[in-house]
C-alpha cells in the first residue's frame, strides 16, 4: 500500500499533450511509486492517442482485472471525449484515482465513484504486466 503523502507532490502537475500526458503519469507512477519500468511505444500520437494506446497495447502491456480484485497501482481506462488513463489507489476506505487532465489541465486525485460526475465512465480495470 502507498502511503497517500507519496501522492501529495504530483497532485497539480501540469497537462503537457507533448510531454506529461495521461499516460506519462500512468508510467511514471509505476517507475516511481512500484519500482516497475514500463515501456510506451515510441510511435503513440502524442496530441490524440493518450490511452488509447494503452488500450491498442493493453494485452502487450497489461491484462484486465475484475473490480474486486483491483489493488493499489492498477490503473483505470475510463472513457470521455477522448480514452484516459489513471492510477488507483485505496485511500482511507476508499478507490482514488490519480490522473492527468487534459480538461482540468493537471494532475488530480479522485474518488473512482466521483468520475461519471467529471464526465469520465470508466471501461475497464488493468494491472501492468
Amino acid at each position: 500500500m502507498v502511503d497517500p503523502r507519496a501522492l501529495q507532490r504530483y497532485i497539480g502537475m501540469p497537462y503537457d499533450a507533448e510531454k506529461f500526458d495521461c499516460a506519462d503519469l500512468a508510467v511514471l507512477l509505476q517507475l516511481e511509486l512500484f519500482g516497475k519500468h514500463i515501456a510506451l511505444p515510441s510511435e503513440r500520437a502524442r496530441r490524440t492517442a493518450q490511452a488509447a494506446t494503452i488500450r491498442r497495447y493493453r494485452t502487450e502491456l497489461a491484462f484486465q482485472v475484475p473490480p474486486e480484485q483491483i489493488r493499489d497501482g492498477d490503473v483505470v481506462i475510463m472513457q470521455a471525449a477522448a480514452p484516459h488513463i489513471g492510477t488507483l489507489f485505496h485511500i482511507n476506505g476508499a478507490w482514488r484515482v490519480l490522473h492527468n487532465s487534459r480538461s482540468l489541465g493537471s494532475v488530480w486525485l479522485h474518488r473512482l465513484g466521483d468520475l461519471p460526475g467529471i464526465g469520465l465512465f470508466i471501461e475497464g480495470f488493468y494491472r501492468w504486466n
